[in-house]
């Protein structure tokens, strides 16, 4: 299945766009392209599996905190998949839940 979907969030003054796209030759899961863009590769994903859950953590984590390192996000965003995972958090059907806006404070 191809996903390809994408959205704004705003964090404070900030928006965030976010691309959920197949982009031909990465081999990777995701990537912050930039301080206010996020692309998610789908073809490397398993939907709805802990292992997406990581990668969206992962690259909104270089977002809210560019001056981690790798490891550092790498860790950070495991425990967490790990933690939303454990507490029944998944994926729902695009087709039956529109995002809802999330504003941080």
């Amino acid at each position: 299945m191809i996903r390809n979907s994408r959205f704004r969030i705003r964090l404070g003054k900030k928006i965030v766009n976010v691309e959920e796209k197949d982009v031909a030759g990465f081999a990777v899961y995701g990537q912050v392209s930039s301080e206010s863009e996020i692309v998610i590769i789908p073809s490397m994903n398993s939907a709805g599996t802990q292992d997406e859950l990581n990668t969206w953590l992962h690259e909104g984590s270089h977002i809210c905190n560019p001056e981690l390192t790798e490891e550092q996000i790498d860790r950070q965003a495991t425990f967490l998949a790990v933690l939303l995972w454990a507490a029944g958090y998944r994926r729902a059907e695009k087709d039956k839940v529109k995002p809802k806006k999330v504003n941080k404070r």
